[in-house]
């Protein structure tokens, strides 16, 4: 089975050492600040305890900081212990 989907994410750096940046400075208006948007696909593979993904992400609109792209890779394995079950 495969999942596509749509990912993304922000990040906004507000405060420095735990002190606002500026008072009054609006949250949209920080001064480190990243937006990225990617894709992200999930392989489940039904008939064993299996599952792989991979996500691209690229980042758009920094500054204060360069642009770049995350890709990663991941898999899971899911360990089944089963339990004896009693004769009728």
């Amino acid at each position: 089975m495969l999942q596509p989907g749509l990912i993304g994410y922000d990040q906004w750096q507000l405060t420095n050492n735990g002190a606002l940046l500026k008072p009054n400075l609006p949250a949209s208006v920080a001064p480190h600040a990243v937006h990225a948007v990617g894709v992200q696909v999930n392989h489940i593979l039904l008939v064993k305890p299996l599952n792989f993904l991979f996500k691209y992400e690229k980042e758009y609109s920094a500054t204060a900081r360069p642009e770049g792209r995350t890709i990663d890779f991941g898999g899971s394995f899911i360990f089944l212990f089963y339990k004896p079950h009693p004769e009728p």
